[in-house]
Formats: structure tokens, C-alpha cells, sequence
């Protein structure tokens, strides 16, 4: 059976990327609340710094993410992008 590795040892995780752009529904609240509650103060907790999302193409879904996200949830930083390549530079100025 595999080992976990020693926590110190292991890399963080600074900035992930949403690539959301195929959804077309919206989340429910209660899923957004335990996001911002719960969800994002763990991450900052372990390291995260920010979080950068390929927003959907349906509009539906757009306004629906951008009815949520802020600049910052929980300590970290939210950015919304329109594609990968986009998000994909944006790493190294987010994760300092």
C-alpha cells in the first residue's frame, strides 16, 4: 500500500486553475456558502494563494459565477479569466 508522503516534504499548491467554460447550470447556495465558508479558508489555511477560473461560455453560468465571486474569498485572491492560455500566465504574478 502506497505511503503518504511527509507533509513538510510535499510541494504546495499555490495557484489552481477553474477551467469551467463547458458548464451551463449555475451552483446552488448552499454550494457557494459552504465554498466560501468552509471550502476557501481551508485552502488559504494549506497554502493556496489564488484561485483563477476560465469562466463558462453560457451567459447563464457566467452571471451566475460572477454573482459570487469576489476579489478575495477567504484569503484568496479570485480571478476570472476567458481561457486557458490566459489563466496559464497569470500563474507566476498570482503565486508570489
Amino acid at each position: 500500500m502506497p505511503r503518504r508522503s511527509n507533509s513538510r516534504k510535499r510541494k504546495k499548491i499555490r495557484v489552481f486553475i477553474a477551467e469551467t467554460s463547458k458548464p451551463k447550470n449555475v451552483l446552488f447556495p448552499d454550494c457557494v456558502a459552504w465554498f466560501t465558508k468552509t471550502w476557501f479558508p481551508k485552502l488559504a489555511r494549506e497554502g493556496l494563494k489564488a484561485i483563477i477560473t476560465v469562466m463558462p461560455k453560457s451567459a447563464i453560468a457566467q452571471l451566475a459565477t460572477k454573482s459570487w465571486q469576489a476579489v478575495e474569498q477567504g484569503g484568496i485572491k479570485l480571478q476570472n479569466v476567458t481561457g486557458l492560455k490566459e489563466a496559464e500566465a497569470l500563474i507566476p504574478t498570482l503565486s508570489k
